[in-house]
């Protein structure tokens, strides 16, 4: 991808998510697909059924609050009744809002990540007609330092004053239970890329509706009508403001 394929894909992709339609199928993808991206942080933050002291807790860009959520399910019950816990949609400055001794913690996909990607370029490459992809999927669309590669994470985060860093990838895998499944995870991604890559002739004469139509046949017949694993690589990072 060139610097104005990423500009664009940038652009296209805030658009797409702000869109009030994609409401139903991000709660969805909170309950099926985001607690295996985040199921490491807690852990390497600290948290845990062992943790003995209340945590006050910042869950910043928190989404549906699923990292949230599984912080308090991981919690003793007396150490989660007096705990505190803020969910934010945004923060210019998250470091200048920890105390001294807090955790930040993050994750973020690894450069090295495929998850729904190559079930959707065979997808469109079985299309009967000419359905673009870039050659390279990038995990990151901006050009705000480079979060997708574990050694400079390290890097940035000490140079922003973080102690005892660590940054961990993982591979992981969960289960696809069926076509209409992955469709309800990774749907909402169909509309950015029809609108990123498609020319606008192509987008004119194929609906959305008829792509989501023409990828859930090509994964009933790829998989036998059954469930597979899908597998992701996520990056977890942690560091202690001092």
């Amino acid at each position: 991808m060139t610097s104005s394929d990423t500009e664009n894909a940038l652009k296209t992709l805030r658009e797409h998510y702000d869109s009030a339609t994609l409401e139903a199928q991000m709660l969805y993808a909170s309950k099926t697909m985001m607690p295996h991206l985040i199921k490491p942080l807690p852990t390497q933050m600290g948290i845990s059924e062992n943790t003995s002291k209340p945590v006050k807790f910042l869950d910043n860009a928190c989404g549906s609050g699923v990292l949230t959520h599984a912080v308090q399910q991981a919690l003793p019950k007396d150490i989660l009744e007096k705990s505190t816990f803020l969910c934010a949609d945004a923060s210019d400055d998250t470091k200048r809002i920890l105390k001294s001794g807090g955790i930040f913690g993050a994750t973020t996909f690894h450069k090295d990540n495929t998850f729904w990607i190559p079930d959707i370029r065979t997808a469109f490459a079985s299309f009967p007609f000419e359905a673009k992809l870039p050659e390279v999927m990038k995990m990151q669309m901006h050009d705000q330092g480079d979060w997708a590669n574990p050694a400079w994470i390290e890097e940035h985060l000490k140079k922003e004053g973080f102690q005892d860093v660590k940054v961990t990838a993982h591979n992981d895998s969960y289960t696809i239970e069926s076509a209409e499944d992955y469709i309800l995870q990774f749907g909402m991604m169909l509309g950015w890329l029809i609108k990123t890559w498609w020319s606008e002739e192509v987008q004119r004469e194929h609906s959305l509706e008829e792509v989501k139509e023409l990828l859930r046949r090509h994964l009933v017949e790829k998989y036998e009508g059954k469930g597979w694993d899908i597998e992701f690589k996520v990056i977890c990072m942690t560091g202690r403001v001092d």
